[in-house]
């Protein structure tokens, strides 16, 4: 077995960098808060309402609910991205299904590198949605417009306001980096599978570089992700906005 595989080099350089950082934070002398959650007392009552009636009931009374929040557009929004990733996925898997029955015996991968190109495609989509939310600067001109008169360009960007969740940023731009994460596991997970099943083949379709190329990407997601905790954000600003910004090597 090769000590030096790109199954083993992964997983080596996060618990290299894990340990750095704790050793660091044990040097510093940083100790670990537990945060405080929300626990209903014994016997009281919680301050969650419970919902009671039947599910057509239950549905009515939570559209009414968003209604009155004025959050119908965006539910609707949510709801037709979710479901387009999942079809984005599924037609993706089938395609390389499709592609890699096609390959010849002797070039043929396994049966999970549809399923990883699948996850690729999560990647693609999510990733190229995630700095919109951030762009203030085009979103403030974007509200401003809005408001100017009521001509079909600003009554089109208040309808789109009104659907996309644009001004919700930090909770737009958490959701798409939740969903990217989610991705990249699968993605990784999914490839590694198949080059363990066919080394040679997936190495002769797609060259060494991509997981090169992937074992660097990994790294600084590590690096970005860990940085926009909220406690590191609130403890130290400057660590959360420089991590950010290896968003360009990312990309």
């Amino acid at each position: 077995m090769c000590l030096f595989s790109f199954p083993l080099i992964t997983p080596g350089l996060f618990l290299l960098f894990t340990a750095i950082a704790d050793m660091t934070g044990f040097f510093l002398g940083e100790t670990y808060t537990q945060p405080t959650c929300y626990r209903p007392k014994r016997g009281g009552k919680s301050a969650i309402p419970t919902p009671s009636g039947g599910l057509c009931e239950r549905l009515m009374n939570f559209f009414e609910e968003k209604e009155k929040e004025d959050k119908v557009g965006r539910f609707i929004f949510c709801t037709l991205f979710f479901l387009g990733n999942l079809a984005g996925f599924v037609v993706t898997a089938v395609i390389w299904t499709d592609a890699v029955n096609a390959l010849p015996a002797d070039k043929k991968l396994s049966s999970w590198a549809p399923y990883a190109k699948a996850f690729g495609f999560l990647i693609d989509l999510n990733a190229s949605l995630i700095l919109l939310p951030v762009c203030r600067t085009i979103i403030r001109w974007a509200y401003d417009f809005s408001s100017v008169d009521q001509g079909c360009c600003a009554v089109g960007i208040r309808w789109l306001f009104w659907f996309v969740p644009i001004d919700k940023a930090h909770w737009l731009h958490m959701t798409l980096a939740r969903l990217t994460l989610l991705a990249t596991i699968g993605h990784t997970v999914m490839h590694y599978i198949n080059y363990s099943i066919e080394p040679d083949h997936t190495v002769d379709k797609f060259g060494t570089w991509p997981f090169i190329s992937g074992i660097i990407l990994l790294v600084v997601m590590l690096v970005i992700y860990n940085g926009g905790i909220d406690e590191v954000r609130r403890a130290n600003f400057e660590l959360f906005w420089y991590s950010h910004h290896l968003f360009l090597i990312f990309y």
